[in-house]
């Protein structure tokens, strides 16, 4: 995501210390396999606690972290193919937490 994007929407935009905060935050909660989803969701509420000045929606995290992993292609080295079921958490959900961290 460009750094100068955001504001538009209500949403923060990218700095030194918020990209450190990512980074770190994904140190913690790598976004890969089952889980990928709730440990964005996890670094997205860890933004919210470092920074409650900045306001940080699932996408906005999901689409940075993308800017620093081809999320897709570390799911194919850790997920065999045969068995993966494609699992994308619903919008009602993605909402409920951007109101949540909102609300802190």
């Amino acid at each position: 995501m460009n750094s100068q994007q955001g504001k538009n929407n209500n949403e923060s935009v990218w700095d030194t210390q918020s990209k450190c905060i990512l980074l770190e935050a994904l140190g913690k909660y790598l976004p890969l396999g089952v889980n990928k989803h709730f440990s964005i969701l996890n670094c997205t509420i860890i933004l919210a606690e470092k920074l409650p000045q900045k306001n940080f929606s699932y996408d906005q995290v999901y689409k940075e972290i993308s800017e620093f992993y081809n999320l897709d292609e570390l799911d194919d080295d850790v997920i065999d193919e045969d068995e993966k079921e494609v699992f994308i958490l619903p919008d009602s959900y993605k909402t409920l937490m951007d109101e949540k961290i909102k609300k802190k």
